[in-house]
């Protein structure tokens, strides 16, 4: 199978590979349900390779022939396959049982001290995805234009957001 149509199968199934540590130089493979946002039971399990990432990707590569691993941010520790991180790049617009939700975070790397952080939230596990869009808070007059822009530039209606916690996180579409 090409990467192609691997990324193409993967999307489609919204399941991909995750990598994911097991205790003192064991890891596990299973697989990340994108419906949900749920990684799975293990699939399969190394025996005593060590803690470096490196070493089990090399070890998950035997096993899945994929080459490519990116951190998952939202679960520390955790490799996804690379072509997770393709579809989000892709996805940038709703997708069927997850909303977009726009949050500020607190970000001690940026000047004001804050991010407005893009995500997907799954409606079935209310998890949160990987970032879709990181911009320093600062970057926006007030809430109305952080609004405005977010739903701009992900093809949203402005008018659709509602508020969670004001001030701090907005779902686009109804609770």
């Amino acid at each position: 199978m090409t990467s192609v149509e691997h990324i193409r199968d993967a999307a489609r199934a919204d399941q991909y590979w995750a990598l994911v540590p097991q205790g003192p130089g064991f890891w596990s493979l299973c697989r990340f349900d994108d419906t949900t946002g749920f990684v799975g039971p293990p699939v399969h399990v190394s025996g005593a390779i060590g803690v470096h990432p490196g070493v089990a990707v090399a070890w998950a590569q035997r096993i899945t022939g994929l080459p490519g691993w990116v951190p998952m941010m939202s679960r520390p520790g955790v490799l996804v396959e690379e072509a997770y991180s393709l579809v989000l790049e892709i996805a940038h617009q709703p997708r069927t049982g997850r909303r977009i939700v726009l949050r500020v975070e607190a970000d001690p790397q940026r000047p004001s001290g804050a991010s407005v952080v893009v995500r997907e939230r799954w409606d079935a596990s209310g998890l949160y995805s990987e970032a879709l869009s990181v911009v320093d808070r600062a970057d926006f007059a007030d809430e109305a234009q952080m609004l405005q822009q977010t739903a701009d530039g992900f093809g949203l209606d402005p008018a659709l957001w509602t508020a969670v916690l004001p001030g701090v996180e907005w779902a686009h579409g109804p609770l």
